[in-house]
């Protein structure tokens, strides 16, 4: 009698994957676009942090401007000087920033998923 094995079909697993990835995307686009079509951070205070993180953004993106990068900052204020660095590429417009944490987080769910079928 032979031993049987249920080893995971990689391309199932892509599959599921590629559907988990869609469905966070699909999800996490649809909150930032409604929340700046609404208006819904500003209007209704709801992340406070995101104001700050967009304020101070918009400052560091101004001295970049000016040519003032300021490396040691980049160690203990690094999502600052992040969100300044897209302001200063793109402008200060949360939605980039906004697009930026979809596409980190989108990203968490595929290392979760594939760290997932390693245990």
């Amino acid at each position: 009698m032979s031993q049987m094995t249920s080893a995971p079909a990689p391309v199932k697993d892509k599959t599921n994957l590629l559907l988990i990835l869609m469905l966070a995307m699909g999800v996490r686009l649809l909150v930032i676009f409604v929340f700046n079509i609404t208006g819904a951070i500003t209007r209704l205070h709801l992340s406070p942090d995101s104001l700050r993180y967009h304020r101070v953004g918009v400052l560091i993106s101004k001295q970049m401007e000016n040519g003032m990068f300021n490396w040691p900052n980049w160690i203990d204020y690094g999502w600052f000087q992040i969100t300044g660095f897209i302001y200063f590429l793109f402008g200060p417009y949360p939605l980039f920033m906004q697009l930026v944490n979809m596409i980190l987080s989108v990203g968490t769910v595929a290392i979760t998923f594939y760290t997932a079928r390693l245990v």
